[in-house]
């Protein structure tokens, strides 16, 4: 249920063009979200008894609209991998989970994506992101925020990047 809201907000990102990511990765069988998206409608998503298998939504980065870690800049530093993380960092700063995010199986793999953009991207396409997230620019460099939903956004970013584990 906590991933329900973010991953509407993933599934309608749409790029600077106006159209949806969904559909461009579904469409683009070179690209790593593509391949992702693939091997997600190969491998199935729930368990034997019709349960959501969460490991499997992990690792096919259905959440992330297909996009993983491990992909190279030009796929991953995309306005479309942007759009799709603000829409699970904007609802984690007004519902800020009961536990780390590295221990929810679905949102598992939300920390390495993290990392990864902070290492892979320009400096101001996390800024950017939590920008658009109700944060100030400032946060991706540590500076203090003026509220509470500011400063989960900050903790969030901080631990998605390795520095902190909550």
């Amino acid at each position: 249920m906590y991933t329900l809201k973010p991953f509407l907000g993933a599934v309608c990102a749409k790029d600077l063009n106006g159209q949806f990511c969904l559909s461009q990765s579904a469409s683009n069988s070179t690209a790593g979200a593509a391949n992702g998206m693939a091997n997600a409608a190969q491998t199935p998503l729930t368990n034997s008894d019709g349960t959501p298998n969460p490991q499997a939504f992990a690792s096919a980065n259905v959440l992330w609209i297909g996009t993983n870690a491990s992909t190279d800049a030009a796929t991953l530093c995309t306005t479309c991998t942007k759009n799709v993380l603000t829409s699970y960092i904007s609802f984690e700063s007004l519902m800020p989970p009961a536990t780390a995010i590295n221990k929810l199986p679905l949102l598992s793999s939300q920390t390495a994506m993290w990392s990864a953009v902070q290492k892979t991207c320009p400096a101001n396409f996390i800024s950017g992101a939590l920008s658009n997230a109700g944060a100030s620019p400032n946060v991706a460099n540590g500076a203090s925020t003026s509220s509470p939903a500011k400063a989960v956004v900050v903790m969030l970013a901080i631990a998605a990047a390795g520095v902190m584990t909550l």
